[in-house]
């Protein structure tokens, strides 16, 4: 099992191109699966270029939520590879009618769906922006994989059963008071996490308090993070 962060703003390596969003693609066995597209299509395809991943090799697409920053590049991506089934709580009617026009399958999904066997979705939160996230089974625990985490990344975590090894990406505390951020830190402690990664809109003030709080139990979750299991 195998997590490349392929989009982001929060960048770890020069060589790459760092833009506001979020995208991994998740390796398990011989399927590739992107979780997010970010924000920007052409650099998304170039980052999978640079990170050696094919277009052609990835077979489903999961979106977290409906907003620019993570349906930007499906796009592009599409004309790259449009043979793929795409997951998602919501998206506008024209990327759906792009999608099906160019001969991927959308499945609008609100409850919690197994993309394939140990990868699932943890069902849509409700919230005024509809929103899930994405759960892998592996050795280690359940690695959590969020968008942007609008209903709160504690309460998305506390979805997911326990064992909680990881939790990556959006954890949307950029505008949160340093009391926010540290109640949440507390709640994902509480929630059993054993690693954090925030990356994308969790904010420069919120990661350094992370950084601070979960001490080695902090992972670099941005553009060019690898995570294997």
């Amino acid at each position: 099992m195998k997590i490349t962060v392929v989009f982001n703003n929060f960048n770890l390596f020069e060589g790459l191109l760092a833009a506001w969003g979020m995208g991994a693609v998740i390796e398990s066995g011989a399927e590739k699966i992107l979780f997010d597209t970010g924000s920007d299509g052409e650099v998304l395809l170039e980052n999978m270029e640079r990170l050696d991943i094919l277009p052609s090799e990835i077979s489903k697409v999961i979106i977290s939520h409906n907003h620019w920053d993570h349906t930007g590049g499906l796009s592009a991506f599409l004309y790259a590879n449009p043979e793929v089934e795409i997951y998602a709580p919501d998206l506008d009617q024209d990327l759906i009618s792009l999608a099906e026009n160019r001969g991927a399958r959308v499945y609008l999904v609100t409850s919690p769906t197994e993309i394939i066997s140990g990868i699932s979705t943890t069902g849509v939160f409700p919230h005024p922006v509809p929103e899930q996230a994405l759960v892998i089974a592996t050795a280690r625990g359940n690695v959590i994989l969020t968008g942007c985490s609008h209903p709160g990344v504690v309460s998305m975590v506390m979805a997911v059963p326990e064992h909680r090894h990881l939790v990556s990406g959006g954890f949307h505390l950029f505008r949160s008071s340093l009391e926010d951020i540290k109640l949440t830190a507390l709640g994902l402690e509480e929630a059993g996490v054993e690693l954090v990664a925030p990356s994308h809109c969790t904010g420069e003030t919120a990661t350094a308090n992370f950084r601070q709080y979960f001490q080695d139990r902090f992972v670099y979750g941005g553009l060019g993070a690898v995570f294997r299991f």
